[in-house]
């Protein structure tokens, strides 16, 4: 197999893995990764995504979208996360929304976005049948996951909030007798990433 984009030469050993690794080749050859490792060298400081933060907005350059995408790609590897896995995604809009599904393709995972206006009720049932391996939630749909958790058929289910701990959390964990120590926040898996791309590139 030849890959001829100068982009992907330029990649570090562990992001070159992270986008072929359990890859069936006709895929690899798409160029789909390797333009947007393009993108990222050639808009690097140029706004990608905005998110209103109060009544401000943040901003995530091409640059640091990239880097932010191959931090939870190697996280997802870390937590197991193998070819064709689900990862499912129910929250309101966040560049963390947008960050973690193009990890979950660079991880070789399936994203399964479920759309926030679901009921409770109707959410274990998406979850149960596409096999998901990975829940990704945020402050403001954790109480759907929470009140529906004896539905769920796989308890090994993984949960990851895209938010940091808070009170709301920590009461709600409380109010449907679920461990919030069981719980993943996006920093956790921003720091999972992290810590494996510097041994990697040791």
């Amino acid at each position: 197999m030849k890959i001829r984009s100068a982009s992907f030469k330029k990649a570090t050993n562990h992001e070159k893995n992270v986008i072929l690794s359990k890859q069936p080749t006709n895929y690899a050859k798409k160029d789909n990764f390797f333009h947007a490792h393009r993108a990222a060298d050639i808009y690097a400081h140029k706004p990608y995504l905005h998110q209103k933060v109060g009544e401000s907005w943040q901003i995530t350059s091409f640059s640091q979208t990239k880097e932010r995408v191959m931090q939870l790609a190697s996280a997802l590897v870390d937590l197991q996360i193998a070819y064709e896995d689900k990862i499912a995604i129910i929250s309101e809009a966040k560049s963390d929304w947008i960050i973690i599904e193009l990890a979950a393709l660079y991880a070789g995972a399936i994203s399964v976005p479920l759309s926030i206006k679901l009921l409770p009720e109707e959410i274990p049932f998406r979850i149960n049948h596409s096999d998901s391996k990975l829940l990704i939630i945020s402050e403001n749909t954790i109480e759907k996951v929470l009140s529906q958790w004896p539905q769920f058929d796989n308890k090994d289910l993984k949960i990851i909030v895209m938010d940091s701990p808070s009170a709301k959390i920590s009461d709600l964990c409380k109010q449907y007798n679920f461990s919030e120590a069981d719980l993943l926040f996006i920093d956790d898996l921003y720091k999972i990433g992290m810590e494996s791309l510097q041994k990697t590139n040791q």
